[in-house]
């Protein structure tokens, strides 16, 4: 169905693309290509149909868009519905230099996760991933997404750019995957295609510098930076390029991209970007730049001043000698938080403390007597699903676990924990007593209908 696009939008895309202009208006005329990117962590099998993305090996192209809903893989955490343009964020983090030696990337307008978890997956795990939004109805579903994917080398924070700048905090990586008009999203959402206007442009615009004059402070020298929009916009995308690099602070990198892509480059002075057009690229219209941070010296124009909550304190004896055999290990990197919970707490977060107050992502539990009550979260880490044994569900007794009705069919169980699993991937816990089993899959995190 031919989409009601602006005049104005109309006439500029058409003097960006020229003789392509047709081929761009049929394009939108098309269904969305429906993509999702499998969670190396969690090896599981689609059942689907898959065709697979030619930059990212783990993701895949579906022919028709099922109910995700109603797939106990999905919130196992075994795949991320992504669209496949931006996946191209993922390959560029694949093959930077240097990774090995890393210790920190920020993304830094992550919700709601997408490229966070892609991050995630490409990264050593030597490398803490924070993801940062600053809208704070948009944490739930990031916090989610995150403990989902299950790499504890990862937290949520919720700082303007310019006081994560002048914490004093540097990157090896920076995703600025900023906020735009989403012009490259019409097909996908054509109720998006009201809100474009002259002044929201020229808002977005201003809104991308404001965060980009912060980019210096939170890149290290040598150093990279990701930026990206979903947009076609040349002032959402290389000129806010072209600006960082006449400052100084950046210099532009070569991206290597297979030509049968489809990949348009771009170039404004010393700045060179990259944009997907739907017409050319089995994916929504996408933009992105690399760019390497110099030896320039940057100073904020903020204080760097914090205040650290110190919510979290450090497991007392008593307290270490109860926790399971399977946590002892890691009591130097376990603390208690609010309502006396138990949270992951890993050395590479501990040492970010010294910039940013960040709390744990990952509650495990809290202690009763010398039992402990299993968080949700537990259950989404990969490497502690051998501690409980499994309670193996055929696909309707899954989704009756995820919709929290009573399960039928299942065998006489001894009392305890079970971790819930549908083929082999962790769903979450139930407890069986004598005459009951107790769902403790987190009530936000049912199936409604």
């Amino acid at each position: 169905m031919a989409l009601n696009l602006p005049e104005g939008f109309k006439s500029r895309i058409q003097s960006q693309l020229e003789q392509g202009y047709e081929a761009f208006l049929a394009a939108l005329s098309t269904e969305a290509p429906v993509s999702v990117r499998l969670n190396p962590a969690k090896p599981s099998t689609l059942p689907y149909e898959p065709e697979i993305c030619p930059w990212e090996k783990n993701a895949f192209y579906l022919q028709e868009r099922p109910s995700f809903t109603y797939d106990p893989l999905f919130h196992a955490g075994a795949y991320y519905v992504q669209e496949a343009s931006s996946m191209l964020i993922g390959h560029i983090a694949a093959t930077l230099p240097g990774r090995e030696h890393w210790s920190l990337a920020i993304d830094l307008c992550a919700a709601p996760g997408g490229k966070t978890t892609h991050l995630l997956s490409v990264m050593p795990s030597n490398v803490f991933v924070l993801a940062n939004e600053v809208v704070n109805t948009r944490l739930g579903a990031l916090r989610q997404n995150l403990v989902k994917w299950g790499h504890t080398n990862s937290s949520v924070i919720s700082y303007p750019a310019e006081n994560i700048a002048a914490s004093g905090l540097e990157a090896d990586l920076c995703l600025i995957d900023a906020p735009c008009s989403g012009e490259g999203l019409f097909r996908k959402d054509p109720e998006s295609i009201g809100h474009w206007n002259d002044y929201n442009l020229l808002s977005c615009e201003k809104r991308q510098a404001d965060i980009l004059a912060s980019a210096p402070g939170l890149v290290r020298p040598g150093g990279f930076l990701i930026y990206s929009t979903c947009t076609y916009n040349p002032g959402e995308n290389m000129a806010q390029v072209h600006a960082l690099t006449s400052q100084g602070y950046f210099e532009s990198m070569e991206v290597s991209l297979d030509p049968q892509w489809g990949i348009t480059r771009l170039y404004h002075g010393e700045g060179t970007g990259y944009q997907c057009y739907p017409h050319l690229v089995r994916g929504e219209g996408f933009f992105f730049s690399l760019l390497k941070r110099t030896s320039k010296a940057w100073r904020s124009p903020h204080s760097g001043k914090k205040v650290v909550a110190g919510l979290f304190k450090r497991l007392n004896k008593d307290q270490q000698r109860r926790l399971p055999p399977f946590l002892q290990a890691f009591n130097d990197q376990i603390v208690t938080g609010p309502n006396s919970s138990l949270c992951l707490f890993p050395d590479q977060l501990q040492n970010l403390q010294k910039y940013l107050s960040i709390k744990p992502l990952f509650e495990l539990g809290s202690m009763k007597g010398n039992e402990l009550i299993p968080s949700h979260s537990l259950s989404m880490i990969p490497g502690f699903d051998h501690c409980f044994p499994p309670l193996d569900l055929t696909r309707e007794q899954a989704i009756q676990y995820l919709k929290r009705e009573v399960i039928t069919g299942l065998p006489s169980l001894p009392r305890g924990w079970y971790l819930v699993k549908y083929e082999e991937r962790s769903l979450g816990f139930v407890k069986v007593l004598d005459n009951r089993i107790n769902n403790y899959l987190p009530n936000n995190l049912r199936i409604l209908k």
